[in-house]
């Protein structure tokens, strides 16, 4: 599913990335689908080979806060249920372990193995559609997902239906991150590299070398990192990060 996307959307050069998380900006003590869009959210952009966040000089993933997430999730909804399809996804291969943002993986009980926090990550999915669909102010964006779901071949008639749609949510992505900081991709934690094979990702500084070299076989197999010696950073949580990202109004 990543790879079709990336595939499709490699017209789109130095657009954002094509993975994103969205978490509430509060944590709590309970996990609840329902309430997890309709407060102050937080994003993290995603390593398109670890599909881990971006991290900071300290270590901590980097998060850019909306606090009027409802705009947001309107106009960006299939970009948003995108990242949290392929997390499922790679939950329940095993390809993660656990949800990818440490304040949510340690405080909420239901994040303690792969297979209950995929079963969250699908609640989530009907959470965000749920929000969406009940909103009266305008129509989501064009659900381009439902042309990567259900496993079957991917049509080449409906590659470029699905670069047009890609291109537009990343250009509404990349117009609002660009009116709240102008270098907000020398700040999200990830680097854009171009690989040998022509194949291009958003990617965590310590991977960059390996997707330089390996590109599209790195993306199919990251177990190939653990081959090449490849050591991540692990993302840690700090008592007060107020200062970590930036803000969308």
């Amino acid at each position: 599913m990543v790879m079709t996307l990336l595939d499709a959307s490699h017209k789109s050069g130095t657009l954002p990335p094509k993975l994103v998380l969205v978490h509430p900006a509060r944590t709590s003590t309970t996990f609840s689908p329902e309430t997890w869009f309709t407060g102050e959210v937080h994003i993290s952009f995603l390593c398109a080979v670890t599909l881990e966040p971006g991290l900071d000089r300290q270590g901590r993933p980097v998060k850019f806060t909306i606090r009027q997430p409802r705009d947001f999730l309107l106009r960006l909804f299939p970009y948003v249920k995108f990242g949290l399809l392929v997390v499922q996804t790679a939950l329940l291969s095993g390809r993660l372990l656990g949800y990818p943002v440490p304040e949510i993986s340690q405080l909420y009980d239901g994040f303690t193995e792969a297979a209950v926090v995929a079963g969250a990550m699908a609640d989530l999915v009907g959470a965000l559609e749920q929000v969406c669909q009940s909103d009266d102010e305008g129509q989501p964006s064009f659900d381009y997902t439902a042309l990567l779901e259900g496993g079957r071949g991917f049509p080449k008639d409906e590659v470029e239906t699905l670069r047009a749609h890609c291109e537009e949510n990343f250009a509404i992505v990349e117009g609002l991150m660009d009116g709240i900081d102008p270098q907000w991709q020398q700040h999200c934690g990830l680097e854009w590299c171009v690989a040998d094979d022509g194949t291009s990702a958003w990617v965590r500084k310590e991977v960059f070398q390996a997707f330089r070299e390996l590109g599209r076989d790195l993306l199919r197999d990251p177990k190939l990192l653990v081959e090449r010696g490849t050591v991540l950073r692990q993302a840690h949580t700090a008592e007060d990060d107020a200062g970590c990202g930036c803000v969308i109004q």
